[in-house]
């Protein structure tokens, strides 16, 4: 701690202080924006010969922790006290020490004493020095080299709910603009002085009562619900929203909290109701209870609730005609004479609740309508309540819930009931009218790289967002904007009605489209074509030998590209670049060179002003069809173009097998391969293979990641059972969702939605509309899963049976809810698994496409690659499955009746449905012309 109310900074951290600008000190934050600025006259350091600092430059330090037993004469008694202490130890010099303390060996602060036999009550440390003569153990769990410590007012270090025992702080004195825009949001924000948080400590004894606790099995098991991480997702969501969603979650975030009916007075009146015949005198024996309520509550439409609470059970006791006593026999009649009315106030955050209530004339449905609708709270109330600032009061509230996950191992925290209400948090924040997206989430780092930062899309949901992290953002996007650092992709994105249609090309159209391909090729290969041959040369400089054997031939052909393109499915319209590789430049590069030549020319076209989108290294694929670095990268006009790295042994592999990839292109595009056509696939691929196994991979090779976006993720073609490489597709157009998608989107929280039902239901096809609509990546688990094994499913249930499909085709599910974002079509079995249901329902929203059993009748009569309903009598099969899986389908979120006359990509009622179970407060709002036009839409669809 510093006690001159300034920074001390040794020599070792001051790398970043440069003396004129502000600093900034924090620590890693959990609830509020923990940067602290400090002015530069208010920060010391060693290099300005600051004598603390230089203090600091000199002494190691320790982390210590301290056990002893204090004596109270010259030898210890039984009845001495004892105490813990822990914190932090500097190791003073013998020159050094003060003369004040030379009879002592350690100097501790009072602070750092944590518990104390004597103290019974409350913490009641000393405030005046005080010597003492202590028998026990100084252990050093850490040690600090000199240098490493700084330090910061007490103050300060409070603000950031930090201690003295060693806490981690953060240090930017080379970030003016950032200090600035951290300075003036402190001036605004900060300077409320909302108080630390911090839970009370608390223990768990070893001895409760007379029995001896063997474990701390509680505090473990507490420590694995995942409160912690609820709550912060809980509080990350509820800080990004703008006042009026923060406001209206707050309203009714408390109740149930904060303010609520006490848990064993509602135990009480409801074993009360559950009785069929009822005494008045046991009514009354809560009455005193009820009315203490009134007095306890804190919010007008809590009292208001006590207040009719109270009135119904008077009502109540008096309809079982006995004696009540006269006291309250008035107030009984007073409350019959007529329906209570109730606020404005009231009505509005129980809705439900109060249009139930003025028509239920009977005390006794009135009382169980109450508790049916205000629940019981937390007592004794957690700290943090402010009835006057509810904004405030529901965000100390998941401050406290972190905490408490955090402190959960340690002692017990009530980790068990936070975690029973952040289940109600969740669903009252799912339905938040105009929820919003949190942008600054660790998916960010995918977009970044994959160059797919949609700056105004991003710039719209950092909108009305009053977080500082969202401040930062919105200003760094900008600058970096403004600096051309990031480009701005939607001003060059299609709309999304022409996004949103697709067609499969046909021999004429590919041929078309690849004519056009080819001519934007030819426009940019100049530019592009200069700055490979300077980035050679460049590389030469380096003495890398470079080659560059495909030089003449850099230029795809319009022919080989109809080739590719022919049977690829393609937005409509011309301005959309189906190919990355119309233009081809290939280095060629000795073993020992090969992995710093491609680093070296990867930074060299960065330096130039092209950004790389996607990188491949087929080095590290288990099975090789290819081998060598593919990278894409884009100009800064937006360009796509290939450059392929190889080693002498990769090319010549590439150049060997390039007809084995043409035929075995032709057989792919093949819409129905026979048994012939595939056995000549396979031998193929074989050759393709055995050429590639005679490669050596260079030294430094496998330390090249793949990166950007994934195969899954990009819009590529998925690769056939027979094929080796996939023809190449755009990747999802970076386009604004609309207004509805929005909200979808912010409502599902980083959760994927998930497609069940029977086979041919529906949801290989519905899937990807929907993910279009959403903007979303699609996966099918049945892809994945016959990519992973390269054999159909049909195969792996005959080679090795269902059980192990299923258990992979769980674990694939599991993988993939963890995955974020997404839409995933589900096999027909699949929900079948009790712990796929219970995940998918945990961690995702689940829709249940219930397809009119003659549509899949009809849908299925010829199709052979269903395991499950070959044979005799398919119809009947079908039948019995769809009634033996019927009630676990129905245990999904939502129940979809996919429209299948016309049009069964029709994607229109899973949105509508979605959109009414995650935002019921918005559909409400659409008004009944659009909620009818919506049940129009969606035959039969429910939210369960």
């Amino acid at each position: 701690p510093s006690g001159d109310g300034h920074v001390h900074v040794p020599t070792l951290k001051s790398e970043t202080l440069t003396g004129t600008g502000g600093v900034l000190i924090g620590r890693s934050p959990y609830d509020k924006p923990n940067l602290r600025p400090f002015a530069a006259g208010q920060v010391r350091s060693a290099v300005d010969g600051d004598p603390t600092a230089g203090f600091l430059d000199q002494c190691v330090a320790i982390q210590y922790s301290f056990n002893v037993a204090q004596k109270s004469g010259e030898k210890l008694a039984a009845a001495d006290p004892t105490f813990f202490a822990k914190g932090i130890l500097i190791v003073v010099p013998d020159e050094m020490w003060p003369a004040d303390y030379a009879e002592r060996g350690l100097v501790m602060s009072a602070e750092d004493v944590k518990s104390h036999s004597s103290w019974t009550t409350s913490k009641d440390r000393v405030t005046v020095d005080t010597s003492l003569d202590c028998v026990g153990i100084l252990q050093a769990t850490e040690v600090f080299a000199p240098g490493s410590l700084v330090a910061v007012p007490t103050g300060e270090q409070k603000k950031l709910d930090g201690d003295f025992d060693g806490d981690t702080v953060i240090i930017l004195g080379d970030r003016p603009r950032l200090y600035e825009h951290v300075r003036e949001f402190d001036q605004k924000e900060q300077a409320r002085g909302l108080r630390s948080l911090k839970p009370p400590k608390s223990h768990t004894p070893a001895i409760d009562g007379e029995r001896y606790q063997f474990s701390r099995a509680s505090q473990i098991l507490a420590a694995t619900q995942n409160v912690l991480e609820t709550y912060t997702s809980l509080q990350r969501n509820f800080l990004a929203q703008p006042h009026e969603a923060r406001q209206w979650f707050a309203e009714r975030a408390i109740f149930g909290i904060y303010e609520g009916v006490h848990h064993e007075l509602r135990r009480d009146i409801g074993n009360l109701l559950n009785q069929d015949q009822v005494r008045g005198q046991d009514i009354q024996d809560t009455l005193a209870r009820a009315r203490h309520e009134i007095e306890v509550a804190r919010h007008p439409v809590a009292r208001e609730m006590a207040a009719l609470l109270a009135a119904d059970l008077e009502a109540w006791a008096a309809s079982t005609h006995e004696q009540v006593p006269p006291e309250t026999v008035e107030s009984v009649n007073d409350a019959n004479d007529a329906n209570p009315e109730l606020s404005a106030a009231l009505c509005a955050l129980f809705a439900e609740l109060a249009e139930t209530y003025a028509a239920t004339p009977q005390p006794r449905e009135r009382v169980q309508l109450l508790l049916d609708h205000y629940r019981a709270r937390i007592d004794p109330r957690p700290d943090g309540y402010n009835p006057d600032d509810l904004v405030e009061s529901a965000n100390n509230l998941l401050s406290l819930g972190i905490k408490v996950g955090t402190d959960a191992y340690k002692s017990d925290t009530g980790a068990r009931l936070f975690m029973k209400k952040s289940e109600e948090l969740q669903r009252l924040l799912h339905r938040t009218p105009g929820l919003k997206a949190v942008p600054y989430v660790k998916g960010l780092a995918a977009t970044l790289n994959q160059g797919r930062l949609d700056v105004d899309a991003t710039l719209e949901d950092l909108k009305d967002n009053p977080t500082l992290t969202a401040s930062i953002m919105e200003t760094s996007i900008k600058l970096a904007t403004e600096q051309g650092i990031l480009r701005n992709l939607s001003a060059r994105q299609p709309a999304a009605e022409d996004c949103a249609m697709t067609i499969t090309l046909t021999r004429e159209e590919a041929s078309e489209r690849a004519r056009m391909e080819a001519s934007r090729a030819k426009e940019a290969e100049e530019t592009i074509t200069a700055a490979a041959l300077s980035v050679a040369t460049s590389l030469r400089t380096a003495d890398i030998h470079v080659n560059m054997p495909h030089l003449e031939r850099r230029l795809k052909s319009a022919a080989s590209m109809t080739d590719q393109l022919t049977g690829m499915s393609a937005p409509t319209g011309s301005h959309v670049q189906l190919v990355s590789n119309a233009l081809r430049h290939v280095f060629e590069v000795p073993d020992k060179d090969f992995t710093r030549a491609f680093k070296a020319a990867m930074l060299a076209f960065d330096e130039r002003g092209y950004s790389e989108l996607q990188t491949t290294n087929w080095f590290r694929t288990r099975t090789p069809n290819f081998l060598g670095i593919q990278t894409v990268l884009t100009t800064p006009d937006g360009y796509r173009f290939q450059l392929e790295f190889h080693t002498p042994g990769s090319y010549r592999a590439k150049v060997d097998n390039h007809d084995t990839y043409k035929a075995l292109l032709r057989l792919r595009q093949q819409a129905g391969a026979d048994a012939l056509e595939q056995a000549k696939a396979v031998e193929l691929a074989q050759r393709v293979r055995a050429v590639c196994s005679q490669v050596a991979i260079p030294d430094g090779a496998m330390d090249v990641p793949h990166w950007g976006a994934e195969e899954g993720a990009t819009g590529r073609t998925s690769r056939s059972s027979f094929g080796v490489r996939a023809a190449e597709q755009p990747g999802p157009p970076l386009i604004a969702r609309s207004p509805v998608a929005k909200e979808i989107f912010a409502a599902l929280n980083g959760r994927p939605v998930v497609l069940v039902g029977m086979p041919s239901a529906g949801k290989s096809s519905i899937g990807p509309a929907l993910a279009r609509r959403l903007r979303l990546p699609f996966v099918d688990t049945d892809k994945i899963i016959q990519k992973d094994t390269r054999i159909s499913i049909s195969q792996i249930f005959e080679v090795h049976g269902e059980a192990f499909f299923r258990d992979m085709e769980a674990g694939v599910i599991a993988d993939l809810l963890q995955k974020g974002p997404a839409v995933i079509a589900t096999g027909g079995g699949a929900f079948m698994r009790e712990q796929s249901r219970h995940l998918i329902g945990e961690k995702a929203v689940s829709i249940w496409l219930d397809t009119r059993l003659d549509v899949i009748e009809k849908r299925t009569r010829n199709d052979t690659s269903r395991p499950l309903l070959q044979g005799p009598n398919p119809e009947q099969k079908i039948a019995r499955l769809l009634s033996e899986r019927r009630p676990f389908y129905a245990q999904a979120d939502i129940t979809v009746v996919p429209p299948h006359q016309q049009d069964r990509k029709n994607v229109d009622p899973c949105v509508s449905a979605l959109h009414a179970h995650l935002c019921p407060e918005a559909g409400a709002d659409r008004g009944p012309a659009r909620q009818e036009a919506d049940r129009i839409h969606v035959p039969g669809a429910q939210t369960v």
